[in-house]
């Protein structure tokens, strides 16, 4: 990727200014298909909702509560308060199944 973006930049490249959408994105640089519906398995499969995927399958939004997302990711979440205002923040890395790491 950061080839492509480097000769994208590179006035004498073949690559100038030539955009990929999120689909050629995805066929490139995403995870694949069938890893995109494992993630979507999984938090299911822990109670989340999942919303919206990236047409370039490289995110996947996803709803619970604290307490689904606490367990499904192994990790604490918190509130703080900055300047006023209310945050909520996991206070650890967050983790995943094994078969799920470094997709």
């Amino acid at each position: 990727m950061d080839r492509l973006l480097t000769d994208q930049q590179n006035p004498s490249s073949p690559q100038f200014h030539n955009w990929l959408t999120p689909e050629e994105f995805g066929n490139r640089f995403g995870v694949s298909a069938g890893d995109q519906s494992k993630v979507v398995a999984w938090l299911n499969s822990e109670g989340l909702t999942v919303g919206q995927m990236g047409r370039g399958r490289n995110w996947v939004s996803f709803s619970g509560t604290a307490a689904q997302v606490s367990n499904a990711l192994h990790t604490s979440l918190h509130r703080f308060q900055v300047n006023g205002e209310a945050h909520f923040a996991n206070t650890s890395e967050p983790e995943v199944p094994e078969a799920l790491a470094g997709r």
